[in-house]
């Protein structure tokens, strides 16, 4: 098996070679991706997806392999919590 792996196509024995993947989570993946196609991290949160791990292993909708890794996954949520602080902050 190759990582990372095509989360709109990948079969249920592939998603769970996937860290953060159970097989609770891969079936909801399986049953979703019949109504429509995954195409973000928080869709997979709400299937109970274990995001922080599986991130580097997965890609979807046809992303760039590096948006799919942990370093991009972890800077993206420290910048939206940084500029969520400065909009908010009080003055």
């Amino acid at each position: 098996m190759v990582l990372p792996v095509d989360i709109n196509k990948a079969s249920y024995v592939e998603l769970l070679h996937v860290p953060g993947i159970g097989p609770a989570s891969a079936r909801k993946i399986i049953e979703v991706r019949k109504e429509s196609k995954i195409d973000s991290l928080k869709q997979l949160q709400k299937m109970r997806v274990v995001v922080k791990r599986a991130a580097p292993y997965i890609r979807y909708n046809g992303m760039l392999d590096w948006r799919s890794s942990l370093a991009f996954y972890l800077f993206w949520k420290v910048l939206m919590n940084h500029r969520v602080k400065t909009i908010y902050r009080k003055e």
